[in-house]
């Protein structure tokens, strides 16, 4: 570690919405505010809009109100979190704005539609200079795709107007970045202002590595939870970290999570974006040891949601302090098979070494592993060898060479492994401890921590 301290539908019932948002969110952080305004196109009136909150790259419905026959909209006095947030009339109009308990009040007008592009900010100096900033981007987005198109018609030899292109490029940056800048001097307190120079300080430390990146970025700040500056901020330092390094990955993620405790939401909204990110580019041993520890673990501070559980379902069914599966062990010498359980129960603890012949870092673990195994009385504990070989002589040479005292089993079908996709082995080697009723207790990550689960479990 590198710091010490530590899509619901509109049309469901609102207030049991709210109530689930507030206990995530977290509603100390906000005050009442009033959001209101009028929509000009006829069109959308008797149409409902939807308030939704922004949660990194993701939207939550909030609220709903009916259009109406004037067009005009006001959604009740409300608390909700700090933060950006939209306003949906259907699935691809939606316009961005900020509620702040800075703010008791935001009104908005609507020329036409689409809403983003006929909007009028009456009152709320928040979404003025958001939408300030929003139009000189969209501006400048405009101007340099103009740009780009004039270079590719520019010869590469012509130097001078090559230059002369890059010079507007340049201009165009200058005139968003000092808007920016301008925005901020108003008021560096104020959200929006908030957001862009955490995002300043967060691409100063990229280049500089994931312990700048982790010091520069206030991770148990809600309303930064509440933009797409937070998962940004995540990938950033995940990026960075040491691949190579056993256990920094384990490590950045502990981090991360020591860092965003302070806060509930950033906490659970941090978990969630962890296991996800894993899930989706993994490693995938990661995401068992995000279940293990802080889904279903003792550092999981709080229940996961129905979204994570469905994302973690089948790795909950062998989490730390689930009932193993029964699954057959075979010999692959005579070819006989054993019931897991049946050897469970014979011992107080039994350890599931998943390994390979061909893995250098299994065979590192094997010196620590008969040590630990000599130690113990076998009615303490007992080792079971799990191999994914796919061949006898392999798997012979290995026992032999390694002088392995335990029992051994394998299917001799390498990954396609039975055993190993029961117990959802993604890599080798993996450590599984069972007490004799088959609970899983715990998962070590080698031969050490093993010693040391089993001083404590033992004494």
């Amino acid at each position: 570690m590198f710091r010490s301290s530590a899509t619901t539908s509109p049309h469901e019932d609102v207030p049991r919405l709210f109530l689930l948002l507030a206990l995530i969110c977290g509603l100390q952080h906000v005050s009442a505010q009033h959001l209101s305004g009028t929509i000009e196109e006829r069109a959308a009136w008797g149409r409902t809009l939807v308030l939704s909150v922004v949660r990194g790259a993701e939207h939550h419905a909030l609220d709903s109100v009916l259009i109406s026959a004037d067009g005009k909209f006001t959604f009740p006095k409300r608390q909700g979190p700090e933060g950006f947030h939209q306003l949906a009339l259907n699935d691809s109009d939606r316009v961005d704005l900020i509620l702040s308990p800075e703010e008791a009040e935001v009104v908005l007008e609507f020329a036409s539609v689409p809403l983003q592009e006929h909007i009028r900010v009456l009152r709320s100096d928040l979404n003025q200079g958001l939408w300030e900033y929003k139009l000189v981007s969209r501006e400048s987005q405009a101007q340099l795709a103009a740009i780009q198109d004039e270079r590719r018609s520019v010869s590469p030899t012509d130097m001078a107007a090559s230059l002369a292109l890059t010079e507007r490029e340049a201009q165009v940056q200058q005139r968003r970045t000092a808007t920016m800048d301008r925005i901020i001097a108003r008021d560096s307190t104020a959200y929006f202002a908030r957001v862009i120079l955490a995002d300043r300080r967060l691409m100063a430390a990229v280049p500089l590595g994931a312990e700048s990146i982790g010091n520069s970025f206030a991770w148990a700040d809600p309303g930064l939870m509440h933009s797409s500056i937070y998962p940004k901020a995540v990938m950033a330092y995940l990026q960075k970290l040491p691949f190579e390094v056993d256990g920094g990955l384990r490590a950045g993620a502990d981090s991360i999570l020591l860092w965003t405790s302070p806060d509930t939401a950033c906490w659970s909204y941090a978990r969630t974006l962890l296991v996800r990110i894993f899930n989706e580019y993994g490693p995938e041993d990661m995401v068992q040891y995000l279940v293990d520890r802080y889904v279903a673990g003792p550092d999981a501070r709080l229940p996961a949601d129905r979204s994570l559980l469905h994302l973690v379902s089948e790795r909950m069914k062998v989490a730390i302090g689930a009932k193993a599966p029964d699954v057959w062990l075979r010999a692959p010498s005579t070819g006989d098979s054993t019931r897991l359980h049946d050897v469970l129960s014979a011992h107080r603890y039994t350890l599931l070494f998943f390994y390979s012949s061909t893995c250098d870092h299994c065979h590192q673990q094997m010196p620590g592993l008969r040590a630990l195994y000599a130690e113990h009385e076998r009615a303490d504990l007992t080792i079971l060898g799990l191999s994914l070989d796919t061949d006898l002589e392999e798997f012979q040479d290995t026992v032999r060479d390694q002088d392995l005292p335990w029992p051994g089993y394998s299917e001799l079908n390498g990954w396609g492994s039975k055993v190993a996709k029961a117990f959802q082995v993604k890599a080798t080697p993996t450590m599984l401890l069972l007490d004799a009723s088959g609970t899983i207790v715990a998962k070590p990550y080698d031969h050490a921590e093993l010693r040391s689960i089993l001083g404590n479990l033992l004494e």
